[in-house]
């Protein structure tokens, strides 16, 4: 996949996530790194359970994308308030 749109991606898929789960960072550059960070993760799990993985811009990578990065800010509140 080309960069640009690997990275357009992670930003939209980390803007909803944040939405999604209630987080008030306004951050951008935070939003796409858990996007792409989400990309990744919600790419090896979607691989993994057979379902294929990221294949470009449509609505199936934008949705393996939100649910990897919910999955990942989920993961960071609840160390979150486990290390507390």
């Amino acid at each position: 996949m080309n960069l640009i749109i690997f990275l357009a991606l992670g930003a939209v898929s980390g803007y909803l996530a944040r939405f999604l789960m209630g987080l008030q960072e306004k951050n951008i550059l935070l939003c796409v790194a858990v996007g792409i960070a989400g990309s990744l993760i919600g790419g090896l799990l979607a691989i993994m359970l057979g379902l294929g993985g990221i294949s470009g811009f449509n609505l199936y990578s934008l949705l393996i994308s939100v649910l990897g990065a919910c999955l990942l800010l989920f993961l960071y509140r609840v160390l979150k308030r486990y290390l507390r």
